[in-house]
């Protein structure tokens, strides 16, 4: 092969590299995004599963009841968090969600309903938490969203803040004075009281694990890299080829000229 020929295919030999390198490095952020992509998507559901659990007790199980007492078909001091509690609700939800997930052998999501002044010493914040409350009672809209690593493994952290309180969550959460008397003599009267309309008590904490969606971005990725290989040593190997081709065809015609020239100037008589 020509010197020609053989410094143009070590060129583009150059520039291929570059461009699976490119390319190797773009799908490896992409398989990144794609777990974020994921991983948000898992937590907003969750995120929209408790917010229609929160509002099917609030508006039809809590209106019921407090229905009920009013019509005196119900003791007025009549409390059940299996009935009343949102936040005992959620919980059980998601225990018996977390449960199907180990089942299927994924890694469970963690839900909380972290408050600052909890009635079930469950529901404290931790010290991540309740920063992150401070910041929503501080005027910050909208969600909390930050990926965060414990134990060498990724989570996306998701914190939403809930209802900030009404006339209607005093009931239970103002003076104790007047919380009904089956809570007070399941939870007594120091905690998780004393709140004020307007104030954001809890938040909705949750952490997706990202290491499962993680790993099938990565695969992804891989396949992606792999193809691209592939495709860019198929299409070298053809120009490779077509290259040959053509050199061996000049040198044909250049062996086919050199015979001419000779024939041109030698007498076939002698």
């Amino acid at each position: 092969m020509s010197r020609k020929n053989r410094n143009a295919l070590l060129w583009l030999l150059v520039a291929f590299s570059l461009v699976f390198l490119g390319l190797a490095w773009l799908f490896s952020l992409r398989s990144e995004a794609y777990a974020l992509q994921e991983a948000d998507k898992q937590a907003l559901n969750v995120l929209l599963t408790q917010r229609a659990v929160h509002a099917y007790v609030s508006d039809v199980q809590r209106a019921e009841i407090y229905r009920l007492q009013d019509e005196n078909k119900l003791d007025p001091g009549y409390f059940s968090p299996q009935l009343m509690s949102r936040t005992y609700i959620a919980r059980q939800i998601m225990e018996r969600l977390n449960a199907e997930r180990r089942l299927l052998g994924l890694t469970p999501i963690y839900f909380k309903l972290a408050s600052d002044n909890p009635r079930n010493p469950i529901n404290q914040a931790d010290a991540y938490e309740l920063k992150v409350l401070q910041r929503f009672n501080a005027g910050q809209k909208g969600e909390f969203r930050e990926v965060v690593e414990d134990q060498g493994t990724k989570w996306l952290y998701l914190a939403v803040p809930v209802q900030a309180n009404s006339a209607s969550c005093l009931k239970c959460h103002g003076q104790p004075e007047i919380a009904p008397a089956d809570l007070l003599r399941r939870y007594g009267s120091k905690a998780g009281f004393y709140e004020q309309v307007g104030r954001k008590r809890a938040l909705i904490s949750i952490r997706v694990p990202m290491s499962g969606v993680l790993e099938d971005g990565r695969y992804q990725s891989r396949i992606m890299i792999l193809m691209t290989f592939l495709s860019l040593t198929a299409v070298y190997l053809l120009i490779f080829a077509f290259m040959r081709r053509l050199d061996l065809k000049h040198r044909i015609i250049l062996e086919q000229n050199v015979e001419l020239e000779r024939l041109s100037v030698t007498d076939p008589l002698t």
